[in-house]
Formats: structure tokens, C-alpha cells, sequence
């Protein structure tokens, strides 16, 4: 297994242009995390890189197992955030497929959300204000959507998505110092 996982070969299946290869790829490091932690852990760096740098994959057929490995990564390699770079290359692709409304691919990507952002280090959140605000606007853009607004699933997967993560978003600040006061007047308000 060591030696599968050092070949360049095998990360180049996350780019793959047939989508069950790349849906097959993803299912194999969610397994792999789950079941064989020590090889993936040892290859930190390319599956951190090949699985969160892929969180804007729009293909139906890949985004289920595409979403499962990011939840399995992050929850499995504790470091994983030092291996990518959030702020450039993770955040603003998440972002785009929250103002694209999941990109006809709510159902599958809003139930992960609140998954996903409670595993984001507080350190890449900073600030807070900003994060969430851009979180949120993102996805309130993404419900103005065309496809959601025309689709009454997809809708519903954001609206609930939305409320999950407005809830923990809540929870997390509730404290009294400044930032925690504008963060709750951003989410209450805005």
C-alpha cells in the first residue's frame, strides 16, 4: 500500500477526466482513512492536496465521495490544514460553490458543511467576522440561484444547511469579547 500511495501516478486519479475514476479514487481514501490511517497519514501532503483542493468538483457521479473523503481527511490527518493553503486554495473554491448554490449539487454538499467548518482550525478562521460573513453570504447568494430557486430539494438542502451552520456559528461566539459581540450582531443582523 506504501508504494501505491508514492506513486505520482496514483494522486493524478483526482484529476481524472472520466468521473467514476475520480469518484473511485475518492471512495479509495475515504476507505484508506477509515481502515489503513498510517499509509495516508504517511502521504499527508498529496492526499491533503488531492482531496481538499477538489472541494469544487460540480460532477454528480464524484461529489458524494469527493465530500465523504474531505470529512475523512480532515477528521483523520489531525494536521491536514498545514498541507493545503486554506485562504488561497480551499476557501475561495467552497465559496464559489456557495454563491453558485451548490452548483445543482446542494442535496449532496450543504449536509457536510457544518461537518466540515467545525473542523476548521480557529487560527484559519481569523478573523471570525470575516470568515462568517463571507460563509453566510455566500450561501444566501447561492440561494438566490437560479437552479435553487427552480428546484424545491435544492432550496431545502441549503436552507437547512444554512440553519445548521448558523446555529454552531452561534454557539461558537457566544462569549463577550469584541469579536465574538460583532460576530453575533453580523449573524443576527445581516
Amino acid at each position: 500500500l506504501i508504494f501505491l500511495l508514492s506513486q505520482n501516478k496514483f494522486w493524478k486519479y483526482s484529476k481524472h477526466q472520466t468521473p467514476q475514476v475520480r469518484s473511485a479514487f475518492f471512495e479509495l481514501i475515504s476507505a484508506f482513512c477509515r481502515h489503513l490511517c498510517g499509509p495516508v497519514k504517511v502521504e499527508a501532503q498529496r492526499t491533503c492536496t488531492a482531496v481538499l483542493l477538489n472541494i469544487d468538483e460540480k460532477d454528480a457521479i464524484v461529489c458524494s465521495a469527493q465530500w465523504e473523503a474531505v470529512l475523512c481527511v480532515i477528521t483523520t490527518i489531525e494536521d491536514c490544514w498545514s498541507h493545503v493553503n486554506m485562504k488561497k486554495g480551499v476557501l475561495p473554491k467552497l465559496w464559489t460553490v456557495l454563491r453558485e448554490g451548490g452548483q445543482g449539487l446542494a442535496g449532496i454538499i450543504y449536509p457536510n458543511l457544518l461537518p466540515f467548518i467545525s473542523k476548521v482550525p480557529q487560527g484559519i478562521m481569523e478573523p471570525k467576522l470575516d470568515f462568517f460573513s463571507t460563509f453566510f453570504k455566500a450561501i444566501l447568494q447561492g440561494l438566490s440561484s437560479e437552479r435553487a430557486m427552480s428546484s424545491s430539494s435544492e432550496c431545502s438542502a441549503i436552507i437547512s444547511g444554512f440553519m445548521e451552520c448558523l446555529r454552531y456559528a452561534l454557539l461558537q461566539n457566544l462569549g463577550g469579547d469584541d469579536q465574538e459581540i460583532k460576530v453575533q450582531k453580523m449573524l443576527i443582523n445581516d
